[in-house]
């Protein structure tokens, strides 16, 4: 019996870097990358049709940032959840993205 693969989402506004977590990432067996997203609101419109376990996202992205890109994931999708990527040491940052689960 085949062991179940967490399904992933990767959301960064540099390719390069969605890359290479793709990259990475897709070397764990049970891991399987269902889609990249370059910014916040191309990561909810994919979320309508396609829902990963997790999503790895940056907290500054176009469009949408990576903080409101979290208020609607954990009011409309709470059973996803969520890997932030950021360079902020800014305690509010992190107080924020705590208080949105």
């Amino acid at each position: 019996m085949e062991e179940a693969k967490i399904r992933l989402a990767i959301a960064d506004d540099h390719r390069l870097v969605r890359q290479t977590f793709n990259s990475v990432l897709s070397s764990f067996k049970n891991l399987q990358i269902i889609f990249e997203a370059e910014n916040g609101e191309e990561l909810i419109s994919k979320l309508s049709f396609l829902q990963p376990d997790v999503i790895l996202f940056d907290l500054q992205m176009s469009q949408m940032s990576g903080l409101e890109s979290l208020k609607v994931i954990s009011r409309e999708y709470p059973h996803i959840r969520v890997m932030i990527l950021s360079a902020f040491l800014d305690r509010l940052y992190v107080a924020q993205c705590l208080g949105y689960g």
